[in-house]
This record gives structure tokens, C-alpha cells and sequence, in this order.
């Protein structure tokens, strides 16, 4: 790690303190339809995503993981990826992202936690 890099970024604002969920969960209390997303067409506002962050966190506590333990995220990138991630950070689990190219093998070995959809 680049201690002067990191207190470039510091003074510049650019870091902090607060997780990713916690500037998430601020966006959506104070611009909650701007876009936090957009794909071609599809928008999905800062509500939206804070709200689906939650259905995750919900979802994966109520599966009985235990705190810390090791979430698989196979996703592309969109916004659910997104949501997977900060819900994962909610729920207090880590989030260990899966390739594409990871194959059925790998995939068959990863327990299934099911999600409303948005």
C-alpha cells in the first residue's frame, strides 16, 4: 500500500470511513429516484438499489450464515451485482465474486440462496 497515495486520497476526499452500504443507504435517504444505475435503457434509482441491497442482506441472514463467512457471487455486471454486493456487506459476509468461466463444476459446489427479484 502507498501510505502517501492513500493520504492523497483522504485529504482529497476521495476515501473515508463509511462501507459502501452506508453511502448507498445516504444516497437513497437524500436523492432516492435519482439514477444510481443506468444500462441502456434500464434505470434503477438509488431507492431502488438500497432497497434490493436489503432483500439480499435479509435473504442470505435468514439462510443461516454465520457472520464473516464467505458468500459466492455469480452475477453480471449490472446493478444486481451491485445490490449482491452491498447486501452481502450488510449481512456482515464476505462477498467472493465468481467468473464466468468458472464452469458448472464450480457452480454445482455453491449453495443457492433464492431472492425476490426487483
Amino acid at each position: 500500500m502507498d501510505i502517501a497515495a492513500a493520504a492523497r486520497y483522504r485529504q482529497a476526499g476521495w476515501w473515508g470511513t463509511r462501507s459502501l452500504g452506508e453511502v448507498v443507504a445516504d444516497h437513497a435517504r437524500r436523492i432516492p429516484a435519482a439514477p444510481a444505475f443506468v444500462a441502456g435503457t434500464d434505470r434503477t434509482s438509488w431507492l431502488d438499489y438500497d432497497t434490493y441491497a436489503d432483500t439480499i442482506a435479509a435473504a442470505l441472514v435468514g439462510a443461516g450464515i454465520e457472520p464473516g463467512g464467505r458468500v459466492g457471487v455469480l452475477l453480471p455486471d449490472t446493478a444486481d451485482v451491485h445490490a449482491a454486493l452491498v447486501g452481502t456487506e450488510r449481512a456482515g459476509l464476505v462477498a467472493m465474486g465468481i467468473g464466468a468461466r468458472a464452469g458448472d463444476a464450480r457452480s454445482r459446489t455453491c449453495s443457492v440462496v433464492p431472492v425476490r427479484s426487483r
